[in-house]
């Protein structure tokens, strides 16, 4: 498994000592980086797609092939953390949004919205489709007073050890929001006027 736009190194070995014409058959970039009577090194450049590279060779008077399959992956390169709002008020609904741009495979990748170190919401994506596509997660939360005394931010996380690739991760940029406290109702206000005219007139 390879990163989009990256290299891969093929080693292209015969199945006899002696073959003739060893090579390998791609119309990708590529350069002979060592070779033995053998066998043959070889770097090819910019992957952008899953390929099959043949490696050809004649041994004892009789065409011979290996395929090499190369999985292309794309990792999240960028996560982008969207607040609904910048100030709400104390018991206000608001939503978090991620979005990882261009990502490939969707299975593995996890993405984390957090509170300073606080987990709000996990999701684990799954689906085989190998083209690049954006992975969006939204939640919808209430505001609290202690919103206000932490960061806001999303982890990406792709897990590509089962492909025989490693762990990619990724964090978006930390946002603030300012939480208020929320503004009396006309009818709170109304409320509390009448409340201090009755204790006025009971004191009297």
């Amino acid at each position: 498994m390879v990163g989009s736009g990256e290299f891969q190194v093929i080693n292209c070995t015969a199945s006899c000592t002696d073959p003739k014409s060893l090579v390998l058959e791609t119309y990708l970039n590529k350069t002979l980086l060592e070779s033995q009577a053998q066998w043959k090194l070889f770097k090819v450049y910019n992957i952008s797609k899953d390929e099959h590279l043949v490696c050809s060779f004649i041994c004892a008077g009789k065409q011979e092939t290996k395929v090499f399959n190369i999985t292309v992956f794309y990792p999240p390169k960028q996560v982008l953390l969207t607040l609904s709002h910048t100030s709400v008020a104390i018991g206000t609904l608001f939503t978090i949004e991620c979005r990882v741009p261009t990502v490939a495979p969707l299975e593995g990748l996890t993405v984390t919205l957090l509170r300073g170190t606080e987990i709000l919401y996990n999701q684990t994506f799954v689906g085989t489709a190998r083209f690049p596509q954006d992975a969006v997660v939204t939640h919808n939360t209430t505001a609290h007073r202690e919103d206000g005394h932490h960061n806001f931010s999303c982890e990406a996380r792709m897990d590509l050890r089962s492909h025989g690739g490693g762990l990619v991760h990724r964090v978006s940029d930390p946002q603030r929001l300012e939480v208020k406290e929320p503004v009396p109702s006309n009818q709170m206000v109304i409320m509390a006027i009448v409340i201090v005219l009755l204790l006025l007139f009971w004191f009297k």
